[in-house]
């Protein structure tokens, strides 16, 4: 009897658990959502809305084509993620199979928000005729995600390293201090590159954790680059040159409000976007910067929703 009752409470624990962090992911999206909407609301309270109506207007087609360029040439490069991940994970998933799945998980997970649960079901519906079950389409999902956010912290660093005057419009801290956290990042970056060769286990105490081989860090660098910095010139392009801040400020404010946006589960990066740019891209007249940020997003991600949902279906 006694058996039964830890088995049932073995089991009511797993059943909390499963509840329980998609709830906390809600939260959590919840808890940054809504003052950053409270806050942009206020931003936006203040705008011109007919100047925000005639600046999308005058976005030229050429500064659209090429932000669809850029948008595809981003997103290619996103679809490898999961052919990097099966490969990894040891999945007989065919390598044009893999890259489909990223790109119309990715397209659907990043607009739609909770990006791994949408992610892991989006998986499931693909490869499950692969054997690939829901709890392996998670692993999956959670592999993308840490190889992601592995490649995009080493590229945010090693940009902010070099031009550190968007992150400090950001966070209003020091060139030094925006420096010496990239440099503390690319230095604990190197370490998990040498422990990959030498150490392919990292062991604290009772903590066993594995590390990816060296070329698949390389890989995940490399596709994190090729994937957010065409992401962030998408927009730049679509603000005019006359009021466009430099490129090398507006790509670590887009790839800093990427990240807060992944972490927080929020769809889109929804308002979280909006709010860094108008906080941190000053030199732009606000109504300039919201049209371009409303092309933006109708370019980078509702035509990528679009297409993968119907791939999806």
């Amino acid at each position: 009897m006694a058996f039964i009752s830890l088995q049932r409470v073995s089991t009511q624990s797993r059943g909390l658990r499963r509840i329980a962090v998609p709830l906390g992911r809600v939260a959590l999206c919840a808890a940054v959502l809504v003052p950053v909407l409270y806050l942009l609301g206020n931003h936006l309270s203040e705008m011109d809305r007919a100047e925000v109506a005639a600046s999308l207007q005058r976005i030229p087609l050429a500064a659209i084509a090429i932000s669809v360029l850029l948008t595809g040439i981003s997103l290619l490069a996103a679809a490898q993620y999961d052919d990097v991940a099966l490969r990894q994970l040891g999945y007989a998933v065919g390598q044009r199979r893999a890259r489909q799945g990223g790109f119309v998980a990715i397209g659907l997970s990043q607009t739609l928000g909770m990006g791994l649960l949408t992610g892991t079901f989006v998986r499931w519906r693909l490869y499950r005729d692969q054997g690939i079950g829901l709890p392996q389409a998670g692993l999956i999902s959670g592999m993308v995600a840490a190889g992601f956010i592995g490649g995009f912290a080493v590229v945010l660093a090693a940009i902010a390293l070099v031009e550190p005057n968007g992150l400090v419009n950001l966070t209003k801290w020091s060139p030094a201090t925006v420096r010496s956290l990239a440099a503390a990042i690319l230095v604990a970056s190197a370490g998990v590159a040498l422990a990959s060769l030498w150490q392919p286990r990292l062991t604290f105490g009772r903590i066993s954790i594995g590390v990816p081989r060296f070329r698949v860090l390389r890989m995940q660098i490399a596709l994190a680059a090729i994937d957010t910095v065409p992401a962030a010139l998408a927009l730049w392009i679509l603000i005019p040159a006359e009021s466009a801040p430099a490129m090398m400020v507006v790509i670590p404010v887009y790839l800093a409000a990427l990240g807060v946006g992944l972490l927080s589960n929020t769809p889109g990066g929804l308002g979280v976007l909006e709010l860094a740019c108008l906080s941190a891209l000053t030199v732009t007249p606000p109504e300039t910067l919201v049209a371009a940020l409303i092309a933006h997003r109708a370019i980078y991600f509702g035509l990528p929703a679009l297409l993968s949902a119907a791939l999806l279906a």
